[in-house]
């Protein structure tokens, strides 16, 4: 049984009806039977059949993972964290604005600023630092408040 659309010149096409009733995912390019040979493979969703190559590719902006196409932004927010983005401009995982890469993951810059520096330390987004909050101090490794550090550092 045959289902609904046109095919292209290789006897192909895109499922984009009921696509769950033939067996499909919605997008999945697909080929049938053409003079009773089957001319291209099925690629997962979100790829297209390069015919140079023989393979299934990733559409742009997506990257293979576990045999389908995953989009870049799923990748690098699974990778590293909520606070990551993918960045198309220099096609690479990035942090979002806010955010600073603590080596494993994309952690918001406030959380990174207080782990490293204290409660008194706060996180710049514009100079993309660390820096003490008002009224505190750098003693050399920690943001401390100011009447404590001076009382003991006289």
């Amino acid at each position: 049984m045959a289902h609904p659309g046109n095919t292209d010149r290789y006897g192909c096409h895109t499922c984009r009806t009921n696509c769950y009733k033939w067996g499909l995912s919605y997008g999945e390019y697909h080929c049938h039977n053409v003079r009773g040979i089957q001319t291209t493979p099925t690629c997962p969703l979100f790829s297209t059949y390069n015919y140079l190559s023989e393979s299934c590719e990733c559409n742009k902006g997506y990257i293979a993972q576990n045999g389908r196409c995953q989009s870049m932004l799923t990748y690098c927010s699974l990778k590293y964290g909520f606070g990551a983005t993918y960045s198309y401009l220099n096609n690479s995982c990035e942090c979002k604005s806010g955010y600073v890469f603590n080596g494993y993951k994309c952690e918001s810059g406030y959380s990174y600023c207080t782990g490293k520096y204290g409660y008194g330390a706060r996180y710049n987004s514009l100079s993309d630092s660390c820096e003490c909050s008002y009224g505190y101090e750098f003693n050399g490794s920690r943001c401390v408040y100011k009447s404590l550090y001076n009382r003991f550092n006289r």
